[in-house]
């Protein structure tokens, strides 16, 4: 199956984890990447509208994001941009897949945006899978928002599985997006006629130009800034920010990284954007990062998103099937296969531990030889001992 993947820092490390172990199944095309909030997925979705519609599938990550930094500061009002989101996602022409990765609770989370997101999926009837509920333990992370490597790929092992099971569900149909209150404007229409530098990766290729100067954005009245996207060279050390009439935002980097900020700004219509320079400068970054200090030099745009408050995002409904993802024996198999998870050995240990929990638990016996399977699909005592599990759970009362 042909599957687009959009996300955030998890999906860009699972290139080497649960992205690595869908394409051993299936064709993938990964559009994510990391710091990046609703209005950037939003804006990816329509830029590759055709291309994700003729996908087999979608899959989206953006919950973490939204927990532990962008929902949590902008609170209520990120909470609709996120219905407008799920709204887009219910009028797409194919198969939907929202992946809920886990997290390790920190202060600065707000945890209610896990709620906001299994409500907004579960309320437009469609298909999410919360990694959240597995119970992970703290082996699993990398650190608090990410898997590990091998957690991540066993999971896109048990994933693939599933997946490859939709292959006869007919795609959703007769969707349709009208109205989009987010739009994204590149670097080459804001500055026109002027050479961009431009940046690739696995995942991305943009240009991006250093803001040197005042740049008048001739806004719609009803339109306001809402997301900056720019990059940091590999070797810049100094800092960036901008200004947007009253208000300075430093704009908190990593080197060769792109991120997407939301600015928080009132100010309608047409507005200058200036570059913050200098030497000593103190400046808090954008979303509550913390505080930057020293050197300010021009920040390097690749981005601007802006909204229109005169727009309500407006869509015809796909109709389509619910798709169903058993993610059982995740846990199980994470505790007994991740050391040695790129071994050959790795499906006879779960093979073996199947077999020990046969006598004691068929379901998760059955689960961990499904697990089995996924890695080991023609094993013939593979094959035997599933279809024995599923009889003896089908004759319990």
């Amino acid at each position: 199956m042909k599957i687009v993947i959009l996300g955030t820092s998890n999906s860009v490390l699972g290139q080497k984890g649960f992205v690595r172990a869908l394409r051993q199944r299936h064709e993938v095309i990964n559009l994510s990447t990391g710091r990046v909030g609703v209005a950037f997925h939003l804006n990816r979705i329509i830029e590759h509208y055709e291309m994700i519609e003729s996908a087999d599938l979608l899959i989206i990550d953006h919950y973490i994001n939204d927990v532990s930094r962008f929902g949590a500061h902008l609170g209520d009002q990120y909470i609709s941009d996120l219905n407008v989101l799920f709204d887009c996602l219910r009028c797409m022409n194919t198969h939907v897949i929202n992946l809920l990765f886990p997290f390790i609770a920190k202060e600065h989370m707000d945890l209610r945006f896990h709620e906001v997101a299994v409500e907004g999926m579960r309320n437009r009837n469609l298909s999410f899978v919360d990694l959240h509920e597995i119970g992970l333990k703290r082996q699993h992370f990398r650190d608090e928002v990410h898997l590990t490597i091998g957690a991540s790929y066993l999971m896109g092992m048990i994933l693939a599985r599933e997946i490859a099971r939709l292959e006869n569900v007919p795609k959703p149909s007769g969707g349709a997006i009208h109205e989009n209150p987010f739009k994204r404007y590149s670097i080459s229409e804001l500055i026109p006629n002027t050479p961009c530098l431009n940046h690739r990766n696995r995942l991305m290729s943009f240009d991006y130009l250093p803001l040197t100067s005042d740049l008048h954005l001739p806004f719609h009245p009803e339109e306001s800034l809402y997301g900056v996207g720019y990059f940091t060279p590999k070797d810049h050390e100094a800092n960036q920010g901008i200004s947007i009439g009253a208000d300075n935002i430093g704009l908190d980097s990593l080197p060769s990284n792109y991120f997407h900020e939301n600015i928080e700004t009132t100010t309608k219509g047409s507005v200058k954007l200036r570059p913050v320079l200098g030497e000593d400068i103190k400046l808090e970054s954008a979303m509550g990062r913390g505080i930057l200090k020293g050197k300010f030099e021009p920040p390097y745009l690749v981005d601007l998103t802006t909204r229109r408050h005169d727009i309500v995002f407006a869509g015809t409904p796909s109709r389509g099937i619910n798709l169903e993802i058993d993610m059982s024996g995740f846990l199980d198999a994470l505790d007994y296969g991740v050391p040695t998870f790129l071994q050959p050995s790795l499906a006879d240990l779960v093979r073996d531990q199947a077999l020990r929990e046969e006598t004691k638990d068929a379901a998760k016996a059955y689960a961990l030889m499904q697990l089995a399977a996924t890695l080991r699909p023609d094993g013939p005592l593979i094959k035997q001992k599933l279809k024995e599990y599923a009889d003896q759970i089908s004759q319990k009362p």
